[in-house]
């Protein structure tokens, strides 16, 4: 007797997880068909978040690519490496209140700073960038205010489209945010 109470009990339990398991996949993939199915519209808030972060923080900012600029490093990063060589730097290792702060607010990958008078801020790729080819976003300052293409090089008037040898269909645009500061959005690698 004692035994087939446990025999009820473990298969109202194995009932229940699978229960949860399959209630937790629905919602995974509601998550995911929302996420893919409603790109444009989450890409334009994220792009919305963005510029206004930027126009609320500008101080901070400003005074981050000042501190890029005076820093050894051609790329500050989110995380930390074994080895700080070939110019990569755990942002921490700097000891900079304004630079910790930049990284959190803007949840950023990396800072790179550029011969060019450019410094890019990154931010950091969610599962929506392996849904929508590899998009990437972020913002960059620019000493001459210019639209520039900040993720293969040289000026562009605002929105580029074409083919890269060996990566697939490119996409990039850029727009103006306020003085200097510039958001730019890409996609790479994918086929239609």
């Amino acid at each position: 007797m004692l035994f087939g109470g446990c025999k009820h009990y473990i298969k109202k339990s194995t009932r229940r997880m699978i229960a949860v398991a399959l209630g937790l996949f629905i919602f995974m993939m509601g998550t995911i068909g929302y996420s893919y199915f409603n790109a444009a519209h989450i890409q334009y808030k994220i792009k919305q978040k963005v510029c206004a972060s930027v126009l609320k923080y500008e101080e901070n900012l400003l005074k981050t690519v000042e501190e890029c600029k005076s820093n050894k490093a051609d790329v500050l990063i989110s995380y930390k490496t074994q080895d700080d060589s070939a110019g990569f730097l755990y942002y921490k290792k700097l000891n900079s209140e304004t630079m910790n702060e930049v990284f959190k607010i803007f949840r950023l990958w990396y800072i790179e700073t550029r011969e060019d008078e450019i410094v890019r801020f990154s931010i950091l790729p969610t599962i929506q960038s392996l849904l929508w080819s590899n998009y990437e976003c972020g913002f960059y300052y620019t000493k001459e205010d210019k639209a520039v293409d900040v993720i293969w090089g040289g000026e562009c008037n605002g929105e580029i489209e074409g083919i890269i040898p060996g990566i697939g269909k490119y996409w990039y645009k850029t727009e103006q945010i306020d003085d200097n500061w510039w958001f730019y959005e890409s996609k790479s690698g994918w086929n239609k």
